[in-house]
């Protein structure tokens, strides 16, 4: 079972994220056996990382005290978790945004609003592979 954890400091991400992955008519679940696992800040989100080690990371940039880009530094620094994938999904939307996040060590980057279809279609796609 491939696990996804979800980290966004607004329950309304965490809302419309478990819609794309654990809808069963045509979320991420339909395609892969998943399970969703939340954090609601940086600390939170490595302590789960560390203790869990899920597959895919969807990563709020902007949260207080510790943002997506720091969690991603940690993430990439440590040796057990640098090879996670790591998704951006994030309000920043400016034209070098998602440059700023790849740089960061993202994989890959989706603004918010996103296309959900296009988005279930990635995580499949890169969980399968």
């Amino acid at each position: 079972m491939k696990k996804i954890l979800v980290v966004d400091d607004q329950e309304s991400g965490h809302v419309i994220l478990r819609d794309v992955i654990e809808n069963t008519l045509g979320g991420v679940c339909k395609y892969i056996s998943c399970e969703m696992m939340s954090a609601y800040s940086g600390r939170e989100a490595l302590e789960k990382i560390e203790s869990n080690k899920p597959d895919m990371v969807m990563l709020d940039i902007n949260m207080p005290q510790m943002d997506g880009f720091e969690v991603t530094r940690h993430i990439r620094q440590n040796e057990d978790t640098k090879d996670i994938y790591i998704v951006a999904v994030t309000a920043q939307a400016m034209s070098d945004d998602r440059n700023r996040c790849l740089r960061a060590g993202c994989n890959e980057y989706f603004s918010k609003p996103f296309d959900v279809l296009r988005l279930v279609h990635f995580i499949v796609d890169k969980l399968r592979g």
